[in-house]
């Protein structure tokens, strides 16, 4: 019932958000949904070893996320430390950059880059004639019914063949290195740009897997997936994906979002410029099968640019589902007090205008 009070109509924006409610009730409401909907592509067993979702108020993701300049700064502080000890380190200073979801978390960023920067890109990789049909997991046709639109796999060959899309790689790949703090990993601004087509070697090292954008026509779409690797793949390629960052290029105004089953569903909208991050695996290499989304059927027309940031693993072999302690934010608690305080702050700003 406090629940149900704290999310009805706007009274989240009248009254301060009580942490312990948040915490406590949204983190079971959404346990128990979590399995109840879990689909046999990510078996319950291996959700039921994972910490238990965080969501942000309905409301505020209606709203398009809780923005991380409205965080106060010890609550900023301490949600920085977890993302960069459960996941990556985040930049969460980034102008326009919003919490779609606390744990696991979910980032979106609106003009995370120009329109000329997404026409320039969209239109290089139309005009190539390059185009073919996406693949899953190096499959290929075998999976044509799960992933059903056409990619371009930016190759030294492509940029060399097609010179209109370094411009525009690069833009994106300089907001990245903004957005992930590489800082605090040690590397600076530019590895992200140096380490293109090479293989993670040195654990703990953010590198950038080969980039792509992808077109989905009408009826086109990706069905229900995890970007990770699972661990025995992960351990074959001694490296795993530890964080997905979507650019859209263009406006789709139906059909098209990326879905998040776990999440409530939660739905990401395309907008031309902006961008989503989120994180497949922890930061030991384990999958987080929290994280299972969906291309959803595009009725627009709809492009995407497609990049994973990978590390190499440590010696040690990826730990199996249900052979590990629970993984992610050590303080749910904290979490949610960051995103009740956040709300708090723009409520606030809301009634001084």
């Amino acid at each position: 019932q406090q629940l149900q009070q704290l999310h009805a109509g706007s009274a989240w924006r009248q009254q301060p958000l009580q942490a312990p409610i948040l915490s406590q009730c949204t983190r079971k409401t959404r346990h128990v949904a979590t399995f109840a909907s879990a689909p046999p592509s990510s078996p319950a067993a291996a959700l039921a070893s994972l910490p238990p979702i965080v969501a942000i108020p309905p409301p505020a993701a209606a709203a398009g996320g809780l923005p991380t300049n409205a965080m106060p700064p010890e609550h900023k502080s301490r949600y920085a430390g977890s993302l960069k000890a459960g996941f990556l380190p985040v930049n969460l200073d980034f102008p326009d950059l919003k919490v779609m979801c606390i744990d696991p978390p979910v980032f979106v960023v609106e003009n995370f880059v120009s329109a000329e920067v997404c026409e320039a890109m969209k239109e290089a990789c139309l005009s190539s004639d390059l185009m073919a049909p996406s693949q899953v997991g190096g499959l290929g046709q075998l999976n044509a019914s799960i992933r059903t639109s056409t990619t371009l796999a930016f190759t030294a060959e492509v940029l060399s063949k097609v010179p209109g899309i370094k411009a525009s790689l690069d833009e994106v790949l300089a907001r990245a290195s903004q957005l992930i703090d590489l800082q605090a990993l040690g590397q600076d601004a530019g590895s992200l740009q140096r380490s293109l087509f090479s293989k993670p070697s040195v654990p703990g090292q953010v590198v950038t897997e080969l980039p792509q954008v992808a077109r989905y026509t009408p009826g086109q779409h990706f069905l229900a997936h995890e970007d990770a690797f699972p661990s025995s793949v992960a351990t074959q390629k001694a490296f795993q994906r530890r964080a997905t960052l979507l650019v859209y290029l263009n406006d789709v105004p139906q059909g098209g979002a990326t879905r998040f089953e776990h999440l409530g569903p939660l739905d990401v909208r395309p907008r031309r410029g902006s961008a989503l991050l989120f994180f497949p695996a922890f930061s030991g290499g384990r999958p987080d099968a929290r994280t299972l989304h969906t291309a959803v059927d595009a009725v627009d027309e709809k492009w995407v640019f497609q990049l994973w940031l990978t590390s190499a693993l440590k010696p040690a072999t990826v730990p199996p589902v249900g052979q590990t302690a629970k993984a992610g934010f050590k303080d749910p608690k904290a979490a949610a007090a960051a995103a009740a305080a956040m709300a708090r702050s723009g409520a606030a700003r809301k009634k001084k205008k």
